[in-house]
């Protein structure tokens, strides 16, 4: 055997011994087959894997429980921990930890143990905490995942009034948690979630101008609602959008306190200046000097009629 010869072959033996030796790290056996785990406690998908390779998936995760494996599709399902049972499901089998051996993973749940250097590094969001009222849609974590929310009929989404949807940032946190809040029943008082100085709200369907808007809040002992926050406007944009039937336009208009002065200042009728950032302000320009709420912060003529919001402080 010349030199050439004998390095070829030391070669193929080296990266046979390399191969079994990673294969062998991890060992485990199936504990189902044709079963599946149930959707609401997947947290991770990934492709063009194979079993061996999404069990050590698994392995480096300490918050993974079960895996489901696709074999037709080579399809890796990493699960968490649930009390729901798993399912039937043809080329499925499901491979629970207990069934695994190999290298425990010692980083904390919901990071991923580094393979090359052993170090901890995030790479899914947290599970959302259970929804009541509403249904999340989207089962997988990982960093620009996302989920939408749809709350139950007489329930509004209060944390996100844009409908956008939930993403995974990369620093492992949401960008924002939800909640759906049962819709409030005309001329009730209610309270917003983030609100800690004030007593309540009260939406009133029937229409007036402002100055009768005003004079009826003032009769309750209350005002116009004054915005001050852009979680006040978010939240009424989820109530109106959600809570009042949205294809009359009239009906997602509201007056609020504020007028525009002869020298073109905004104030609240407490001599408070009304905010006049973007966020808060219709880019359209003020048709009037009375101050009202679509969506955002616009000015119309006073003797307009619409719906009110009363604000009790």
């Amino acid at each position: 055997m010349n030199f050439r010869t004998y390095f070829h072959v030391a070669l193929i033996f080296f990266v046979f011994v390399s191969i079994a030796t990673v294969l062998c790290r991890t060992t485990f056996q199936v504990s189902e087959y044709n079963k599946c785990p149930p959707q609401d406690s997947k947290f991770l998908t990934l492709v063009a894997r194979s079993v061996e390779q999404c069990v050590e998936e698994c392995m480096r995760r300490k918050s993974c429980e079960v895996v489901g494996y696709n074999r037709l599709l080579q399809l890796c399902k990493l699960h968490a921990r649930t009390l729901s049972p798993a399912f039937v499901e043809n080329n499925y089998i499901l491979i629970r930890r207990g069934d695994i051996r190999g290298p425990e993973c010692n980083c904390p749940e919901w990071s991923v143990c580094n393979a090359e250097n052993g170090t901890c590094v995030i790479k899914e969001c947290l599970p959302l905490p259970p929804l009541h009222n509403g249904t999340v849609y989207g089962n997988t974590n990982h960093f620009g995942a996302t989920k939408l929310v749809d709350c139950t009929t007489g329930f509004f989404e209060i944390s996100n009034a844009n409908l956008k949807p939930i993403k995974c940032s990369l620093s492992g946190n949401w960008s924002f948690i939800t909640h759906c809040q049962e819709c409030p029943v005309p001329g009730e008082v209610f309270k917003f979630p983030l609100s800690t100085s004030h007593e309540g709200f009260q939406i009133y369907t029937e229409k007036k101008t402002q100055q009768s808007a005003s004079d009826m809040c003032t009769a309750q002992s209350a005002n116009l609602i004054r915005i001050k926050s852009w979680w006040q406007i978010q939240y009424i944009r989820s109530i109106s959008t959600t809570c009042i039937d949205t294809t009359d336009t009239e009906k997602i208009k509201f007056w609020t306190d504020g007028k525009e002065d002869n020298d073109g200042n905004w104030t609240y009728s407490n001599g408070e200046n009304v905010p006049l950032d973007e966020i808060f302000w219709n880019k359209n320009g003020a048709v009037g000097t009375c101050l009202r709420l679509m969506y955002k912060l616009h000015g119309i003529q006073c003797d307009s009629k619409m719906h009110f919001i009363c604000e009790r402080d």
